[in-house]
């Protein structure tokens, strides 16, 4: 799968290669099954980014006391938690957050 983007940009404004594109499967304790097409950004294999569109289209609720996702799929509640398994069985924690874009006035952030 191509990658739509070829750059994003990271905090301070620079860019960031993106590099591919990773299908990933999340299976709520319903089993059903959600995907998400992430992009791969060079330098960053240990972290993982719900986008914010994403999270707003399927109403999504962070719990991070819990450590899970969720959000109503129909009639019923789908709930993600935030640990994955690679394919080789071994466990790893992806860590999720919400960013968004803000535009600042100018004189917001004043030098010291």
């Amino acid at each position: 799968m191509e990658a739509p983007v070829d750059y994003v940009e990271g905090i301070g404004g620079f860019l960031l290669d993106v590099v591919g594109v990773w299908r990933f499967e999340l299976h709520s304790v319903f089993n059903e099954k959600v995907i998400v097409d992430a992009c791969v950004v060079a330098g960053c294999t240990d972290e993982f980014l719900l986008g914010v569109d994403f999270m707003r289209a399927k109403g999504v609720t962070m719990d991070f006391e819990k450590n899970e996702v969720r959000y109503r799929g129909g009639e019923r509640a789908v709930v993600i938690p935030f640990r994955t398994r690679d394919g080789s069985g071994e466990v790893r924690v992806a860590a999720v957050r919400m960013a968004g874009k803000v535009q600042l006035a100018e004189r917001t952030v004043t030098p010291v």
